[in-house]
């Protein structure tokens, strides 16, 4: 589920704000270089046009402060590319809710909301969970764009509880599980029988002893 609207410059509001500052939108093509279903793709990219040789692929953005000196309007909101954010809130849905993905442009230049989706689920179960080379192979899958690429990837999943981080320093140090004796019975490891003679007591007992 899409969070935001992408600030692109031909959104009508975007561009009506760009033309209104003396400035206008264009649109760049490119083809999909990458082999697959999408290979030979092309695709056209809003961009706003400062000159010949200064185009940006967005309508709102710190910085890129030559695209907000426009002589005809006065506000800084009113410039062509400004700096002032959308803001939603939304009722979290526990049950429901996977995964926030918060990345730039030169990502959802080349994916779909429904592309991302479906490759962080994928590639994430075949990761084993891990969210850094997950997010990785995300970031290679979009090689091709022209832009930059950023991504922050967030689970709300719960994670497979860690036994090592359950346990205390001194029993994590033992050896811990079964093992069978000479008569094939199940007897507690030395380990285990070692820990079962630490002394648990709380510091407020101990205290009170």
């Amino acid at each position: 589920m899409a969070l935001s609207e992408d600030h692109k410059p031909d959104l009508p509001g975007e561009q009506a704000r760009i033309e209104e500052a003396g400035l206008k939108v264009v649109h760049e093509t490119y083809t999909e270089e990458s082999e697959g279903e999408t290979a030979g793709k092309t695709s056209s990219i809003a961009k706003v046009q400062l000159s010949e040789m200064n185009v940006l692929g967005m309508s709102r953005s710190f910085g890129d402060f030559e695209y907000k000196k426009s002589d005809i309007v006065s506000a800084a909101e009113s410039q062509a590319v400004i700096c002032v954010p959308d803001v939603h809130v939304l009722q979290r849905v526990p049950d429901r809710d996977e995964y926030l993905v918060l990345a730039c442009d030169g990502i959802w230049d080349v994916q779909s909301n429904k592309d991302v989706s479906e490759f962080i689920r994928s590639k994430n179960g075949e990761n084993g969970n891990n969210l850094a080379a997950t997010g990785e192979a995300l970031l290679q899958e979009c090689i091709h764009s022209d832009d930059n690429l950023s991504l922050i990837l967030v689970s709300f999943q719960e994670p497979e509880p860690n036994v090592d981080t359950l346990l205390t320093p001194e029993i994590s140090k033992l050896r811990l599980g079964a093992e069978e004796d000479e008569e094939g019975d199940l007897a507690l490891s030395p380990g285990l029988a070692a820990a079962k003679t630490l002394n648990f007591a709380s510091p407020e007992k101990d205290s009170k002893s």
